[in-house]
């Protein structure tokens, strides 16, 4: 006997029912399957459904001389500033659904089986957008050369965060701290573990869940180039919504149906201070591919460097008529001292035969962290 087909459920009203149901199971799924959720700070007042939320960082308070308040005929008022996230990343996931395969899937297990892929795709979107907004607005963590092994490294840069003290903190318990490292450098961690003796740590598990006090995790969406992003749970704000699956849709003139899936998101550092971010080679300058080949704008060159700047740094050059520039680590490279950003695509004015250096620097203050440099070709 053949199955009901799926246009038949449709009509009868049952589809939006089911359909509601998996969509409450892909919205569990995706608090339970995302790292982010764990971390993220759910403390904020508004309905993320309205666009936007407000998360309130309050400051510390600060004693005074006995009477100041008397004299003064007033208190202190509380420092809170407000912090609006919005949710501007509208985002859609949208398949087309033979008849064919509705008639023999039927509806609900056809979105049953799609779900657990945009659950995989909604989550992975998340992670990589909240760990991105960790590492453009985190601390750069820069290990001196006496921290030489990956214990000193890791453990010195939780003392980073731990001694942090300002205006909203007084210094970070390790217990609130959250450690997540990229694939390598969890194996680096774990490695190091392996070939210590170390009761409490079972070294046939996967994980090892807690080092030196800070509980650790293993993320394959952390940019790319990044060790290890130290954070203070609660650091980032990561409002999402994520509206039920719609009735299949009529394609016109087909016989496919449309699947969709909404949700929208917004993500922001909430306390930038509080988050630290560990760099492949920090501490010393990296090096770019660097290279130049002809426009076919005369007097132009073509500047391309192999290599992607990480989130809040951005590329500047600089030429010379015979030597090429030289950069230092973390050395300020600013119109001042000649240097200028390299535009999209890369096309300059240049000079045959001279030299050019490009180097990544950071946004905010234009310190050096990679450079690399080539001859200019212009014909």
């Amino acid at each position: 006997m053949a199955r009901t087909k799926a246009i038949s459920l449709i009509q009868s009203g049952t589809t939006t029912v089911e359909l509601a149901e998996i969509s409450g199971l892909v919205i569990e799924n995706i608090q339970k399957a995302t790292l982010a959720s764990g971390l993220k700070s759910q403390s904020y007042t508004g309905n993320p459904a309205t666009g936007s939320v407000e998360y309130k960082r309050f400051a510390n308070a600060k004693s005074k001389a006995y009477g100041t308040a008397r004299a003064a005929g007033k208190g202190d008022k509380v420092t809170v500033p407000p912090v609006t996230v919005n949710l501007d990343q509208h985002m859609e996931i949208v398949e087309e659904v033979s008849k064919f395969d509705l008639d023999t899937f039927g509806i609900s297990n056809l979105m049953a089986r799609r779900a657990d892929n945009h659950v995989d795709t909604v989550a992975a979107e998340l992670d990589e957008d909240f760990f991105q907004t960790a590492v453009i607005n985190g601390v750069s963590y820069e290990p001196p050369a006496t921290l030489d092994t990956i214990e000193k490294q890791v453990e010195g840069m939780i003392q980073a965060l731990e001694t942090v003290k300002n205006d909203y903190v007084r210094g970070v318990p390790r217990n609130l701290m959250r450690l997540v490292c990229s694939s390598s450098f969890y194996g680096q961690i774990r490695n190091y573990l392996d070939g210590t003796e170390n009761p409490n740590v079972d070294t046939a598990a996967e994980e090892f869940r807690i080092f030196h006090g800070v509980r650790v995790y293993s993320s394959v969406f952390l940019p790319a180039g990044i060790n290890a992003v130290l954070m203070v749970e609660g650091a980032i704000a990561q409002p999402v919504v994520i509206y039920p699956y719609a009735d299949p849709e009529k394609i016109p003139l087909s016989n496919d149906y449309g699947v969709s899936m909404f949700y929208d998101y917004g993500t922001k550092a909430l306390a930038p201070d509080l988050i630290f971010f560990f760099e492949e080679g920090a501490g010393a300058l990296g090096e770019l591919t660097v290279t130049s080949e002809d426009s076919e704008t005369a007097g132009k060159t073509i500047i391309s460097v192999a290599e992607t700047p990480l989130g809040g740094r951005k590329f500047v050059y600089k030429t010379d008529v015979t030597t090429a520039p030289e950069v230092a680590y973390n050395e300020v490279l600013n119109t001042a001292g000649g240097w200028t950003d390299l535009p999209a695509g890369g096309e300059i004015t240049a000079t045959n035969g001279h030299k050019i250096t490009v180097a990544e620097v950071d946004v905010d203050d234009n310190k050096a962290k990679k450079a690399g440099s080539a001859t200019i070709v212009v014909e």
